[in-house]
């Protein structure tokens, strides 16, 4: 025996403490997915090489990804919506580099066909299993705000003609 009769109880309260430390962490994982999953913003986490790792719910709603399917370049994502140089570059930057990209500003195709005014960010993470850098993004879609804004300046306009209208007559 290489344990003595005296150290199994020790031994069986290690083992014990371990495997509800693993418990512990194991909620703790189904935790932090259900609400990475539950979040109505669409979230994703991109490899070195812009490859998916995972992405959330309302990120695979909105360009048309299941959730599950593992390792999508980020240009093939969406139909094309991700094809823009400008955005990979800075993308590429944030993970190179170590930037962060904030309020970057995008007009998108999205997988259901409505074009869509998106904002943009994206910080790099390290990944815990491997060390590698990850590229974490949110996507916010702000098309009714855009819309919004357009309404207003439209209206501007009209009522700065009004005016000149108004003033030319009196």
């Amino acid at each position: 025996w290489a344990l003595e009769n005296r150290d199994w109880p020790e031994a069986e309260r290690q083992i014990g403490r371990r495997q509800l430390a693993e418990t512990r962490e194991g909620r703790a994982v189904l935790r932090s997915q259900f609400i990475l999953q539950a979040v109505r913003e669409p979230i994703a986490l991109f490899d070195e090489d812009l490859n998916s790792l995972q992405v959330n719910n309302a990120f695979g709603e909105m360009y048309g990804l299941d959730p599950q399917q593992r390792a999508q370049p980020l240009a093939q994502i969406g139909h094309g919506a991700w094809i823009d140089s400008v955005l990979l570059q800075r993308l590429k930057d944030v993970l190179l580099r170590d930037r962060e990209l904030w309020d970057h500003d995008l007009i998108q195709r999205t997988a259901d066909g409505v074009e869509r005014h998106v904002v943009i960010n994206a910080r790099r993470l390290q990944q815990q299993d491997t060390g590698a850098p990850a590229l974490l993004m949110t996507v916010s879609d702000v098309t009714v705000r855009a819309l919004a804004e357009q309404k207003v300046t439209e209206l501007n306009r009209q009522l700065e003609g009004k005016v000149a209208q108004i003033s030319d007559v009196n």
